[in-house]
């Protein structure tokens, strides 16, 4: 599907054209975060039930939470990094 043949679609679904606009933006942001780092992310919030589900509500952010496995290996990195970071932060 086109650009504009996705800008259509929010729009006949009765979305303002700047709201159909960012729609796609978000779709296109999405489709690069989760093409770029997979299973890194899970998406929730109010794009889903738009994207997804139909809803007529307007969301113009997008909410991540990272998977667990991810996280354990941040934490993991921030515990080894954390003595670094400490001696450049003077409360």
């Amino acid at each position: 599907m086109t650009l504009a043949e996705r800008l259509k679609n929010f729009q006949d679904r009765g979305f303002r054209a700047e709201t159909a606009a960012v729609l796609v933006l978000i779709e296109e942001a999405l489709h690069s975060l989760f093409s770029s780092f997979r299973d890194t992310f899970v998406l929730f919030g109010g794009a889903t039930l738009v994207l997804f589900y139909g809803s007529q509500r307007h969301s113009g952010d997008i909410d991540l939470l990272p998977t667990v496995m991810k996280l354990r290996r941040l934490r993991g990195s921030l515990i080894q990094y954390r003595p670094r970071l400490a001696k450049w932060h003077r409360p």
